[in-house]
């Protein structure tokens, strides 16, 4: 049976949460975020479970997954940003903004302060560099650690661009990583090196695809 790509429902959320704890295991953001916590482990599924009901509550992040035989094999998390930065162009209705609201205030009292901190941090600093136009953001792309240097990422790429070139108001994609050795495959698909910043001991790569810039 060949690969299906779809939006995951609700009920994927355990699959996916158990696929991009493992996937991210040793990845350097983790190992900053959760670095010498009793909670490793549980601190690692409590905020990936967290971007994941994020993306559901928000009318302009989605999440995609990536199956073979119905068993999930990788997935990508993103932000179509069609408006500038403002808390207005996040929110469809007040309703989005108060599910999120109980949703962090869940978040928070699940993990020690500092790394509340962190993920703070990071997320705030790394959207700074990124294009306030209509860009898509990635937010996360994983893929089982199993299965890796198998195609199955360069597949979830693939429908991330084709999603962003059928979408006339989009410009691009930007995103972060915080693997050096990532930057050469991104160029590859002919993103650009934009930014590098440290957030404490913690190097980060920010990078943009532009449609004009690729002659799309």
């Amino acid at each position: 049976m060949s690969y299906q790509i779809r939006q995951l429902e609700k009920s994927a959320k355990p699959s996916f949460v158990t696929l991009m704890t493992k996937a991210f295991e040793h990845d350097p953001l983790f190992d900053y975020l959760f670095a010498n916590s009793a909670y490793n482990r549980r601190a690692k599924e409590e905020f990936v479970s967290f971007i994941f009901d994020k993306s559901s509550i928000l009318s302009g992040e989605e999440v995609w997954g990536i199956f073979k035989n119905d068993i999930l094999c990788g997935a990508y998390v993103v932000e179509k940003r069609h408006h500038v930065k403002s808390w207005k162009g996040k929110f469809r209705n007040i309703s989005e903004l108060m599910r999120l609201t109980r949703r962090m205030l869940r978040f928070s009292f699940r993990l020690p302060f500092r790394i509340l901190l962190r993920v703070n941090n990071y997320m705030r600093l790394t959207r700074l560099p990124a294009p306030a136009t209509a860009y898509y953001y990635l937010i996360m792309i994983g893929v089982d650690a199993n299965i890796q240097g198998k195609g199955v990422g360069n597949r979830l790429l693939h429908h991330l661009f084709a999603a962003m070139h059928a979408d006339e108001k989009s410009r691009g994609i930007a995103l972060d990583t915080e693997n050096r050795k990532n930057i050469h495959l991104y160029k590859k698909w002919g993103f650009t090196l934009n930014r590098e910043t440290n957030i404490g001991n913690l190097k980060v790569y920010c990078m943009t695809y532009t449609k004009e810039d690729n002659g799309s």
